[in-house]
């Protein structure tokens, strides 16, 4: 009688101690969500000076959890399919690749997602976190051919062609030279009724365009209240870092004579010259369409590296964004004059537009 009481006592006890394991595992269960230390969130990578000698390094750092194996996923936005999708099982995670996963025409901004996970059976996965990855040959001393903006950190390319220095990518500054901020205007109602007032936006209010398309500004915040000037050079800093300034349509219509068109087809309205828009065009695969542009011999030829950003209409009845992967714009420093590319033409259009559209800014060196 009293052997069995013990062994029923034993079983019992036995059976308590299962179940407060069971339980035990079920909150470490709970509580075991991945947090992901680095790198934080919009932070940019530096993918160094070359491709070969600095290859593009993700690193990933959470805290352990009771099972030490984690699921490491990485993707570009948009993407379906993960670049590193690995079973790990250090809760440091250092993953290094040739830069061959940046496309060599488009380095510039490509935000990635990173997400872990812990027992895939159990786990929950963390947060997801966007990053960027800078282009190579930013941080290089003495390096002619790249230029960091003050203000934010933001690094563009440049190019020299004639006389004049130019960027060879879109500006996406949110702020002035001073400190103070470009308003963010999101809404299409309210970009309509900016008269008088700077605004800028990213193509359809999307982030992801910042680093490939650059920014889209109204006339207002590219000239941040300076006089028109058709002086060369303007003299206009406008929405430009400073050594830089926003240039006049006489700075444009030198471009555009070192190119190769004539001084009577530079003066004209409309669509001027020859094949000079496909020379300033680059980034063949960001054209969505084929035409006259993209098919010419002389197409990326001068290195201007133009994309095609679509630009912001004044009226959203009509519509509100239009034209990306089809043709861009560029304000100048001169009574609302702006130059415009399409794929359908290979020559490049001047005119004056309404100062509420949005459209790109490219600067000239002092």
């Amino acid at each position: 009688m009293f052997l069995f009481l013990f062994l029923y006592l034993c079983f019992m006890n036995c059976s308590k101690d299962e179940e407060e394991d069971q339980d035990l595992e079920d909150d470490i269960t709970e509580l075991c969500i991945p947090e992901l230390n680095s790198p934080v969130n919009d932070a940019r990578l530096d993918n160094g000076c070359s491709d070969s000698s600095n290859p593009v390094v993700w690193s990933f750092d959470w805290e352990d959890c009771k099972n030490p194996m984690y699921n490491i996923v990485v993707k570009r936005s948009g993407d379906t399919i993960p670049i590193i999708d690995e079973l790990v099982d250090d809760s440091e995670y250092t993953y290094s690749n040739p830069s061959s996963y940046i496309a060599d025409t488009n380095r510039f901004g490509w935000t990635w997602k990173v997400r872990a996970l812990v027992d895939e059976e159990k786990g929950e996965w963390s947060e997801e976190r966007e990053f960027s990855v800078e282009p190579v040959n930013t941080d290089c001393e003495n390096n002619e051919d790249f230029f960091t903006d003050p203000r934010d950190g933001n690094v563009y390319k440049i190019i020299q062609i004639g006389d004049q220095v130019w960027m060879a990518e879109n500006l996406r500054s949110t702020i002035y030279s001073d400190g103070s901020p470009i308003p963010l205007v999101e809404d299409a109602a309210q970009w309509e009724i900016q008269q008088g007032s700077g605004a800028y936006c990213w193509y359809e209010n999307n982030i992801s365009n910042q680093y490939t398309f650059g920014a889209l500004y109204n006339f207002y915040a590219v000239m941040n209240g300076e006089q028109s000037s058709d002086r060369n050079p303007s003299g206009v800093q406008g929405v430009c870092p400073s050594g830089w300034h926003l240039p006049s349509d006489a700075e444009w219509k030198e471009f555009e004579m070192f190119l190769g068109m004539s001084q009577i087809e530079a003066a004209n309205l409309g669509w001027r010259g020859t094949n000079e828009g496909s020379e300033i065009a680059g980034q063949i695969d960001l054209w969505i369409s084929s035409g006259e542009l993209t098919e010419n011999s002389e197409f990326g030829t001068s290195n201007f590296s133009a994309v095609p950003a679509g630009h912001r209409n004044p009226d959203y009845s009509i519509s509100d964004f239009a034209d990306l992967g089809f043709g861009t714009g560029w304000w100048s420093a001169t009574d609302s004059y702006a130059r415009e590319i399409h794929h359908r033409n290979s020559s490049i259009y001047r005119n004056s537009f309404d100062r509420r559209y949005g459209f790109s800014v490219r600067c000239v060196r002092d």
